[in-house]
């Protein structure tokens, strides 16, 4: 009996400690939260857009969340080093976004979509976003080229490049990501995104032409501190693998190397 009642005199304690330690877990989760917060603005006008459909993708479930009558969102998310953000409201083509949030994690964030009937005069016209690393913004003609983006450039593409720098003979490294779409010449068919060592930048391309085994495109920066109108040279190395070449117009910066399909 005394041995049974010792066994029974140990729950309460047993039941407490279960207790502390959920507690101590649960604060430590929500101690693992971290806060972003962004606008949503039209990409060619100074517009913040509300009711966005924002999702933010990352190791757990997806949070979904709409921007306010003012475009702005701010939300709690489980700590991580890079997200996957999806834009998406009626009228307006849907964006991505693979945000670092370990660079300016107190920075608001300004993402840009584009409406859907202005897809054809933006890629004719490319406007300069905001906060660019170039000082100027020259005319850039657009090609008169046809053709589709082949199928064989579709999907995901990841890299870590090289940033050289003309000025200065210095190089650094950059993680590269791009998204591929169909599309034709003239017609955005990609979404870029790249993280410098100091500095993240996000963009589109606009296709200016297209061959088998190479593609050039226009981009224009829509987040970020990047180049301005740079033209990316992608050539074919095999299905697996593009050789990446970027350069704008009064800028030492050269940017190059291999990316693979994800």
């Amino acid at each position: 009996m005394a041995g049974i009642g010792g066994y029974v005199g140990l729950k309460p304690l047993f039941d407490k400690e279960a207790q502390k330690s959920l507690s101590e877990s649960s604060k430590s989760v929500d101690s693992e939260l971290q806060r972003i917060n962004f606008t949503v603005q039209e990409k060619l006008a100074p517009n913040l857009i509300s009711n966005v459909d924002v999702q933010i993708l990352s190791d757990g479930p997806p949070t979904s969340k709409k921007t306010d009558s003012n475009g702005y969102l701010e939300i709690e998310i489980p700590t991580r080093k890079t997200v996957t953000i999806i834009l998406k409201k009626k009228g307006y083509n849907s964006e991505t976004y693979l945000v670092n949030l370990q660079t300016d994690p107190k920075t608001t964030r300004t993402f840009y979509i584009e409406r859907e009937e202005s897809l054809s005069s933006s890629a004719s016209s490319p406007q300069e976003p905001q906060n660019n690393r170039s000082s100027s913004t020259p005319s850039v003609s657009s090609s008169s080229s046809t053709g589709t983006l082949p199928n064989k450039y579709v999907g995901n593409w990841i890299g870590n490049l090289t940033e050289n720098n003309s000025t200065d003979n210095s190089s650094t490294q950059v993680n590269a990501e791009i998204v591929f779409k169909t599309g034709n010449v003239g017609s955005k068919v990609a979404n870029t995104s790249y993280f410098g060592n100091t500095y993240e930048c996000h963009g589109v391309l606009v296709l200016r032409s297209a061959n088998p085994d190479s593609i050039e495109l226009l981009e224009t920066i829509t987040y970020g501190k990047c180049a301005v109108n740079a033209t990316i040279k992608i050539k074919r190395l095999g299905d697996d693998f593009l050789e990446f070449k970027s350069t704008a117009p009064n800028s030492p910066l050269l940017i190059s190397g291999n990316i693979t399909r994800k």
